[in-house]
Order: structure tokens, then sequence, then C-alpha cells
């Protein structure tokens, strides 16, 4: 069984496009309580994977968001707490939960590419994408790092998966400036998370698996 943590349009996506999944939205799992994260392993006690969508980004309407980074007060810590303590918190009850029963389980963090390079403010209109967003995914390849190095022995892989411009907004700056012409499929996100939380990707540990049609090669 394959658990999905967290909500969005990706997350929909997985929640139908992989075998046997159970999705838990955050009214159901708080992802910044421990104690939360771990009744989730107790009570789909037979899961082998899990997918980390913890993602706090602060939209549009919010009032201190989107402004110029020097206008800003806004500390990050609303946005750390769900998108790199939610993710370690799962990651923690994960293993905790497979390491007695000897599951070599896979833990799919879900990054983004603006963990790796700048957000273009081009893309949006000039305004300044929250930089708590950028420097929180760029949190979660370290993490994934600490987790492969402490518990590859024990069987456990933790990885990042990394999309950018994929195709659920009508945000099409993106296609102009993506080396493909085009967003990024949405299908093309699901068949990595598949793969990584498969034995296929055994083998594959500590890293980022991009899905940006090349945003990030140029």
């Amino acid at each position: 069984m394959i658990l999905i943590f967290g909500g969005g349009p990706i997350s929909d996506a997985l929640t139908h496009g992989l075998p046997n999944t159970q999705r838990l939205h955050r009214s159901e799992v708080d992802v910044t309580d421990l104690d939360e994260a771990a009744w989730a392993f107790k009570t789909w006690h037979t899961s082998t994977s899990v997918i980390v969508c913890a993602a706090r980004n602060p939209k549009h309407g919010d009032a201190w968001a989107w402004r110029p980074f020097h206008e800003t007060h806004n500390d990050g810590v609303d946005s750390w707490s769900v998108n790199v303590a939610g993710s370690a918190n799962v990651a923690r009850a994960a293993i905790a939960a497979w390491l007695p029963k000897g599951v070599r389980g896979s833990i799919v963090l879900m990054g983004s590419i603006h963990g790796e390079v700048s957000p273009d403010p081009r893309l949006y209109d000039g305004a300044h994408k929250p930089w708590e967003y950028s420097a929180t995914k760029a949190a979660l390849p370290a993490l994934a790092r600490y987790v492969a190095a402490h518990y590859g022995r024990d069987g456990i892989r933790c990885n990042v998966l990394a999309p950018g411009g994929v195709d659920t907004t009508s945000m099409q700056s993106y296609a102009h400036r993506s080396p493909s012409g085009r967003m990024v499929p949405l299908q093309g996100v699901v068949s990595a998370a598949k793969w990584l939380c498969s034995p296929d990707s055994d083998g594959v540990n500590g890293t980022v698996v991009r899905v940006d049609d090349g945003w990030c090669a140029v």
C-alpha cells in the first residue's frame, strides 16, 4: 500500500493513477504533529511506500505574499513546519513502523525545481514568488540524503521527486520558456512516483528525480 499525505492536483493524480493507495488529507492527518503521522502508519500498517505532498505555499490572495522580498516580514515558520518538519515527521513515523517488521520501504518527498533554481519572476508578471517556498523545498534533498545514509542498510529508501511547470494551470508563460515548449504532463509526475515506489528503482536512494521537461538543464 502507498500512503499519500497532502492535497492538491498532484495528490489527486497520484491517488487515481497509482495502485493500492490511501490518501490522507491534512484534515485527517496533520503532518506537523508526529503523533498523528505515527497513527497513520499504525492504522494502515501494510504500507510499504509513502509519498509526502506537504506544501505550504502562500497564495496570491494572502496579504503579505507575492510582494518584493525586501518588503516582506514573514519569517517562513509556517512553511517550514509543513514542508520540512512535516516531511521529516512522516519519514520518521514510516521508519519507526517499518524497522521492526523489516519492511524495505520507499519514501518519496514531493519537492520542486524551485528548490534547485530560483523562480523566474518573468513567469509571474514580475511578482516575487514567496521565498520560503524555495527555501523549504531546497531542504528536502538534504533530508532525503540523511535518511538514505542512516537507513539504507535497513533497505529503506528516501528520494525527492521535483516537478516543475506541471500542466495543472493555464500558466503558458512556463511553456514558452521551457526547452520542450510545453507544460509538463501530469502523467509524467505520476509515472515517476510509481517508479520510485516500486522495486524497479531499487538502488535509487538519496537523490532528486526531476520531472521538468529540461527546465533545469538550461
